[in-house]
């Protein structure tokens, strides 16, 4: 046995070692890392933060009633391209105080989290602030951070350091209409 497999063994390396130079494995060589272009990277999941599009935009609506009582609502019109935010409303009424109704702008993609400036009224004033939410599956998750004032825009102190603030969920978007027909209204103050 030992010697059938010295044989067999022998047999293989002179296989190998008589092959024609062309058939033995080729070196290539590749360019170096300076002179390669990179390639866009996908920030997000394809399902992350829009709801599947086949050509034009889509409207996505969400809601939380706490204690039956505070309201907040939000809604998110996405199109099938590169950049697919296009427009959004978001409204927060707490019961027997004034909210915050207004529009989110600037819509981006940031590391997967939706990043937009949030103009909107509050007590009667025009304020502006950079809000980030999470989404997936059928809720949007409006995250909270240290705000500090720059220019004339409140932004995160350290954008990296993010808790929940509260948890939407997708509902049809005749439950909002009203709310962003409101907003909508007030559009020509929100400059």
């Amino acid at each position: 046995m030992k010697n059938i497999l010295t044989i067999l063994f022998l047999a293989l390396l002179m296989t190998i070692g008589c092959k024609n130079p062309s058939e033995r494995q080729q070196t290539v060589e590749t360019p170096s890392l300076a002179t390669q272009t990179p390639q866009p990277v996908a920030s997000i999941e394809p399902d992350t933060l829009k709801p599947p599009v086949v050509g034009g935009s889509t409207t996505t609506c969400y809601q939380l009633v706490e204690k039956g009582k505070d309201t907040y609502s939000c809604q998110i019109t996405t199109r099938a391209t590169a950049n697919p935010f296009v427009s959004g409303y978001f409204d927060w009424s707490p019961y027997q105080k004034d909210g915050g109704h207004g529009k989110l702008t600037n819509m981006r993609d940031d590391r997967g989290m939706l990043v937009a400036d949030f103009v909107y009224m509050i007590e009667g004033n025009v304020q502006t602030e950079e809000v980030y939410f999470m989404v997936a599956g059928d809720k949007i998750t409006k995250m909270r951070t240290e705000l500090v004032e720059k220019g004339n825009k409140l932004v995160a102190k350290e954008p990296k350091k993010l808790s929940v603030d509260v948890v939407l969920t997708k509902v049809d978007c005749a439950k909002v209409d009203g709310i962003v027909k409101g907003i909508k209204a007030l559009e020509s103050k929100l400059k």
